[in-house]
């Protein structure tokens, strides 16, 4: 989308607004006055948000509303036009006590899919595929699964040792070059998407204010190599991915394994891992060369908010020079109103150059 489509369907950044409501309550209504709002929206981990309010004379301190557990949705944009960033539980009550300033209360929470990481479990499951074991762990936690993708292969014996519901999950994912997590209250388990449709084109001096990147090639392999062993024919299992194979390369770019190659010769990382057939081997090399490229390029920048950048979608910088000119993958994005306004910074990563 074209930057000016943004700015149109932005109102042209005028008037940033939020609206936050606690167990169906509009906070605005009741007469909080709330002198900020983040959300942080990730991949790797739990979506978090905080609000901070005034308190003059403790008034809210022991108001039912804000205590733990309580849902919480939080929307943010400009004027009438304002997007859902997050539901999720409040996990803290911070009041700060002054006998001489403001009196202010922070409320903490995140998404729902901290509930993943309440509690380790001891089970297993036979004759299943990933993707069926993630909605059924995505429904006891009473998650919409439609984010699920399917995952194909059907393991003979799938263990959860003492693990919680997120940590299991999130290593299968890795596994099948997955990404996990949860928007509202629908759960993901799928691939990530493709470069094909940046959210828009961001440029330095214009609708960028900064960018920070990092080219890094230390401890990343040109070539994978996973090895199982298959208990029916009694021979060895052995996956490859390398030079050149990682997902979603940009044309006319290079990608960490090939400038690592052409630099270092092969870089081999060797794993062996209870894989029961090929096609299970070469999707571990698969993502386990993805998951290391991944890290090639990261860096971090902020513009004027913008409540389309997100988490799992490509964003495109520009006027940073032709090596850091390119579209990234977005793994964070932090969304603040205050007084000063509404500012949007991200975290991005990419695997070619």
């Amino acid at each position: 989308m074209k930057f000016a489509e943004i700015e149109s369907k932005n109102l042209n950044f005028y008037a940033p607004r939020f609206e936050i409501t606690i167990a169906g309550v509009n906070l605005l209504h009741k007469g909080v006055e709330i002198l900020s709002v983040t959300v942080n929206d990730k991949l790797e981990d739990p979506d978090d948000f905080t609000i901070t309010i005034n308190n003059p004379d403790l008034k809210w301190l022991e108001d039912p509303l804000f205590q733990i557990g309580k849902v919480v949705e939080i929307k943010m944009g400009y004027g009438g036009k304002l997007t859902t960033m997050i539901m999720g539980d409040i996990s803290a009550v911070e009041p700060t006590f002054s006998s001489s300033g403001p009196q202010q209360m922070g409320i903490r929470g995140f998404d729902f899919l901290k509930r993943l990481q309440r509690g380790d479990k001891f089970r297993s499951w036979k004759e299943r595929p990933d993707s069926a074991v993630a909605v059924e762990i995505a429904e006891s936690h009473g998650l919409s699964p439609d984010g699920v993708q399917l995952t194909g292969t059907i393991h003979p014996k799938i263990m959860q040792n003492g693990e919680s519901d997120f940590k299991f999950l999130k290593q299968r994912a890795q596994e099948n070059g997955f990404e996990m997590f949860v928007h509202l209250r629908s759960f993901f388990f799928r691939k990530p998407k493709d470069n094909k449709d940046p959210i828009t084109t961001l440029t330095l001096g214009k609708t960028l204010n900064s960018f920070a990147p990092e080219l890094n090639v230390e401890n990343k392999p040109s070539r994978v190599t996973v090895r199982g062993w298959d208990p029916r024919t009694k021979k060895e299992i052995e996956g490859v991915a390398g030079n050149g194979k990682e997902r979603n390369i940009l044309s006319g770019k290079q990608s960490a394994s090939q400038i690592i190659e052409g630099i270092y010769g092969t870089i081999e990382r060797s794993i062996r891992e209870p894989v029961y057939t090929q096609e299970e081997a070469e999707k571990r090399a698969q993502s386990s060369l993805d998951n290391s490229s991944d890290q090639f390029i990261k860096g971090n920048g902020e513009c004027v908010g913008i409540p389309e950048i997100r988490a799992g979608g490509y964003i495109t910088i520009d006027g940073v020079g032709r090596r850091f000119s390119m579209s990234y993958y977005i793994e964070s994005a932090t969304h603040k109103i205050d007084a000063s306004g509404y500012t949007t910074q991200f975290s991005v990563k990419g695997n070619a150059i």
